[in-house]
C-alpha cells in the first residue's frame, strides 16, 4: 500500500501535464483556494475569541529594548544587502 502512493500522485500529475497547461491552471486555482479556506476559518473563528483588555498596552518596553530591537533590524538589513 505505501507503494502505491508514489506512484499513484506520479500518474496524476502526469495526467494533469499530458492535459495540457489550462487544466493545471485550474488545478493550480483549485489547490490555492484549498489551502487557503481554512486560513480564512481561522482567522474568522480567531475573531470571537479576541479581548479587549489583551490588546492595551500596560507599560513600555525600556530603552534597552527598543535599542536591541533598532540594532537588530540595521544589522538584518546590512546582511540582506552585503549579500545581493
Amino acid at each position: 500500500m505505501p507503494a502505491l502512493v508514489p506512484v499513484v500522485t506520479f500518474a496524476f500529475w502526469s495526467i494533469v501535464n499530458i492535459r495540457g497547461v489550462a487544466l493545471g491552471a485550474r488545478f493550480n486555482s483549485l489547490a490555492t483556494s484549498a489551502k487557503l479556506l481554512p486560513l480564512c476559518l481561522i482567522a474568522v473563528n480567531g475573531l470571537f475569541f479576541v479581548q479587549g483588555a489583551n490588546l492595551t498596552v500596560t507599560t513600555w518596553p525600556s530603552a534597552s529594548v527598543t535599542l536591541g530591537s533598532l540594532v537588530y533590524l540595521v544589522a538584518g538589513r546590512g546582511r540582506r544587502s552585503a549579500t545581493r
